[in-house]
């Protein structure tokens, strides 16, 4: 008599399991669903927002990673911007390597300035997203700077100059309000 207790026993907790497991499959699928429905809609909303933002001319490339030409990636920890609008220029960028030249540039160790004479040329990649030449006049070093902007707002900058060594930065591209918040 007890051994068929037992024996009742034991299927009901085999079909509790099973109930258990396809519970937890379906909740882990429409979980994977809701996940990709979500991605899919904030990458339409960046791609919207990258490509209104370089259309209007005024935005804020955030760096993330600094890869100078001598040594490896760089984390960015604290932020550094450059900040693109019809009539200024203000970069607020770290510098890593060798710079070549007098006193001005030793004592100048990072990329910081405002440039209000520079030239601003931007092109349509036929992939989606833009290239973005800026080639500042009012600075000794004349340094130019080239970024690749994904129609995602993600965002490649090489920066170029006279006197030091090439640097690349990623990161992405902001409005300037959000940056203000």
């Amino acid at each position: 008599m007890y051994s068929g207790i037992a024996h009742n026993r034991r299927n009901f907790e085999e079909h509790n399991k099973q109930i258990m497991r396809s519970y937890f499959i379906s909740l882990s699928v429409l979980c994977l669903l809701s996940l990709a429905a979500i991605t899919g809609s904030a990458q339409k909303e960046n791609k919207q927002e990258g490509t209104g933002l370089v259309n209007s001319g005024q935005y804020i490339f955030h760096a993330d990673q600094a890869m100078p030409l001598r040594g490896g990636v760089r984390l960015l920890t604290t932020p550094y911007t450059v900040k693109i609008s019809a009539d200024s220029i203000i970069s607020d960028l770290p510098y890593f390597g060798r710079a070549y030249g007098g006193m001005d540039i030793l004592n100048q160790s990072d990329l910081s300035f405002v440039s209000t004479n520079f030239s601003y040329q931007r092109e349509d990649r036929k992939k989606g997203g833009y290239e973005v030449i800026i080639k500042i006049r009012d600075n000794s070093e004349s340094p130019t700077f080239s970024l690749s902007i994904g129609s995602d707002g993600f965002a490649t900058l090489q920066v170029n100059s006279n006197n030091r060594d090439a640097i690349s930065f990623t990161g992405n591209i902001s409005s300037w309000k959000r940056a203000e918040k």
